[in-house]
């Protein structure tokens, strides 16, 4: 009994019992009491109006007690409210039999004890009833008749009773507390989990349906429960009133689909020689499952330090990959580096913060997510942070074309920085722009650069280079320059007197003309260092530049 006790306390000591018959009466067990319960309506009328005490079942219930060891037996039978505390309105009216002793239920015969008093009839100042040492009678009422107690009894080892409780009036739980000297055979004891253990079975829905169902093997505790004990018979219910009255088991305990998450879930330990019990219960939690849904590779570009490193990866960014449609109030999301941080929930990454991949160019994150109020629900997956290189952007030439007409603009070929900046790469875009912002947005390339016309001069042509498939681009520029021609001045006349360095001084031929000392009459006042004079003997060589020079 005390173990019964403890079991309706953890209950929050509320126990709703439909009616029930002799046959299949309470075991009373223990040395404790009973605390709050309830009789609603009666099964099988097996009391009548000819019975000791004149009354019958209207919302009853049955209790069976065997004796252990002999002595005096009584009790107490308290109305309470819901809540446990005493329910003192003399409206409410309990009445109770008692049979015995060794009698069977298809002949239970005459009440040896009963009370049918009714409180307000019989003007008492208590709704308790009960049998006690002080009391001489045997049986009292109805209605007005006695003062709601009778006379205890005297029992010996072995024997049984039949205790009906009976409530013809109002609406109340109650309690029972036993008193004399008189025990009752021992129930088994549910030994409780061990500290920081619990009996809760969590499965996690991993079939595909979010119904919050699975299947469950109820006794995977029972040893623990049992903790050694033998001869006891251990049966599963849905409900705490199926297991004091071992009605409805559950069929196969082993593969049980729970209805509900969370589930209660209530087992009965019987002694199969006593028939005493024991109650406790456990929980069946199905919480969802999350699926980790496998982002894409977090690419970025390298800077230009070329170095493999980028400490702005935002992991967070990918949170709306790993969920998908799932809802993301539901789940966590955490990153790490190694996938057994990931099983174990260890030394989860900052996802809210930058942060810089420690392996060169390529490196693994693994990604779980589970369920916020389970844990234990969770799936792993992974994806590759990747730090893609840059083009390199090879030599540069600037460009200079000469202004012939003077107006300070020219037609320039572009293009020929095209192989000159791709040296040996092959997948790249070279594409041509007039301003550095156009450039590094893409925005308006230059449509035909192997002939632009400059706007000003010396201008500034930037240049990109974009990889085709991982589309990284760099951007660096060259000068394009229209030259003015330059204005030489017209030298006089270059006069020396013949000589016979020839071995004539009459022939008109002279050996020694240095052409180089008109160069300073030539360039006049222009810097000697910009410009290059050659001599030819022709007008087309000069102007072609490709005559041999004299």
């Amino acid at each position: 009994m005390k173990k019964i006790l403890t079991l309706f306390l953890l209950l929050n000591s509320i126990l709703i019992f439909s009616q029930n018959d002799c046959s299949d009466a309470i075991e009373v067990c223990g040395n404790g009491g009973y605390q709050d319960l309830t009789a609603i309506g009666v099964g099988i009328q097996e009391l009548n109006g000819s019975n000791t005490c004149s009354s019958q079942e209207n919302n009853s219930l049955w209790f069976k007690a065997s004796i252990n060891t002999a002595g005096n037996l009584g009790f107490t039978l308290t109305p309470t409210f819901a809540d446990g505390t005493t329910n003192t309105d003399l409206s409410v009216d309990f009445d109770f039999f008692l049979f015995g002793p060794n009698v069977d239920c298809g002949n239970i015969g005459q009440a040896i004890r009963c009370s049918t008093t009714n409180p307000v009839a019989a003007g008492s100042s208590s709704n308790l009833t009960g049998m006690n040492t002080t009391e001489t009678d045997t049986a009292e009422g109805p209605g007005s008749g006695g003062n709601n107690f009778v006379s205890d009894i005297d029992v010996l080892a072995g024997e049984s009773y039949f205790l009906v409780i009976d409530r013809p009036i109002g609406t109340s739980n109650f309690k029972i507390d036993w008193i004399g000297s008189a025990t009752f055979n021992d129930p088994p004891t549910a030994t409780p989990p061990s500290i920081g253990e619990v009996y809760d079975q969590i499965v996690c829905d991993t079939d595909g349906v979010i119904d919050n169902s699975s299947v469950f093997d109820l006794t995977l505790n029972e040893g623990s429960l049992l903790n050694g004990q033998t001869n006891i018979l251990t049966s599963y219910h849905t409900s705490i009133n199926d297991a004091i009255t071992n009605e409805n088991p559950i069929a196969d305990p082993i593969n049980f689909i729970n209805t509900s998450s969370p589930q209660d879930i209530y087992v009965r330990l019987t002694d199969q020689t006593t028939l005493c019990f024991d109650t406790t219960d456990f929980q069946l939690l199905v919480p969802t499952q999350p699926t980790a849904n496998t982002p894409n590779a977090y690419e970025v570009c390298d800077d230009l330090s070329a170095d493999g490193y980028y400490s702005n990866f935002l992991l967070n960014s990918k949170d709306s990959e790993v969920l998908i449609t799932q809802d993301q109030t539901l789940f966590n999301i955490s990153y790490h580096l190694t996938f057994n941080d990931a099983d174990n929930n260890m030394a989860p990454l900052d996802k809210e913060n930058p942060y810089t991949n420690i392996s060169q160019n390529t490196q693994t994150i693994f990604v779980r997510i589970e369920n916020k109020t389970q844990t234990d629900c969770y799936e792993i997956t992974s994806f590759d942070l990747v730090i893609n290189s840059l083009p390199v952007v090879n030599n540069l030439i600037n460009i200079e074309e000469c202004d012939i007409d003077g107006d300070a603009t020219v037609v320039f070929d572009l293009s020929v920085n095209t192989n000159e900046s791709l040296g040996l790469q092959i997948n790249t875009t070279v594409s041509y722009f007039t301003s550095e912002i156009d450039a590094q947005s893409n925005n308006a390339p230059l449509i035909n650069p192997s002939a632009f016309t400059n706007t000003s001069s010396p201008q500034t042509i930037y240049i990109r280079l974009s990889d085709n498939n991982s589309g990284c681009f760099i951007v660096s520029n060259f000068t394009i320059s229209a030259t003015s021609l330059p204005v030489p001045v017209q030298p006089i006349d270059y006069e020396i007197c013949d000589d016979n360095s020839d071995g004539d001084d009459t022939n008109g031929f002279v050996q020694n003309f240095l052409l180089s000392s008109k160069d300073n009459e030539i360039l006049g006042s222009l810097d000697a260092s910009q410009y290059t004079i050659s001599y030819h003997t022709s007008l087309i060589g000069a102007q072609t530049n490709n005559s041999t020079d004299i």
